[in-house]
């Protein structure tokens, strides 16, 4: 599960920005999407995170990941329908970022504890350096 999160975020986090960039009346407000997004991301870590010390790791990694992928599945259908507008694309795409910052703190947790103890610092630090080359989440 944690494996499908990371596949899944890192799909998501390059197909969205891709698509958003090919539509005409969508490219020239990708800034203001994307300035939105990351306030999203912020609030999904803080919220979910919380919900996830509550409800536990488990229950928190598939709530981040029933958000964000429904609201791909929203994005996908609003756009093969035509209502892509930039409303839409904001809304859908804030909470694919919510739903993937909620997933960072569970994932991570998961990936230490089921990684063998001699390779856990190497499994974190790779996944981390998968992160760190999404330019929205680098640290500068």
């Amino acid at each position: 599960m944690v494996s499908a999160s990371f596949f899944l975020d890192g799909v998501l986090f390059s197909l969205v920005p891709t698509t958003i960039f090919l539509l005409p009346d969508l490219a020239q407000n990708a800034a203001v999407i994307f300035a939105v997004n990351s306030i999203a991301f912020m609030l999904g870590a803080a919220a979910l995170g919380r919900l996830g010390d509550v409800v536990g790791r488990r229950l928190g990694l598939i709530t981040s990941l029933a958000i964000y992928m429904a609201s791909a599945l929203w994005f996908a259908l609003a756009y093969w329908a035509g209502a892509l507008d930039l409303a839409v694309a904001i809304l859908s795409t804030s909470l694919i970022n919510f739903g993937v910052g909620g997933e960072v703190g569970p994932a991570y947790a998961a990936l230490a504890e089921f990684a063998p103890p001699r390779r856990r610092g190497a499994a974190l630090a790779l996944q981390y350096a998968e992160l760190d080359a999404d330019p929205r989440t680098a640290v500068f």
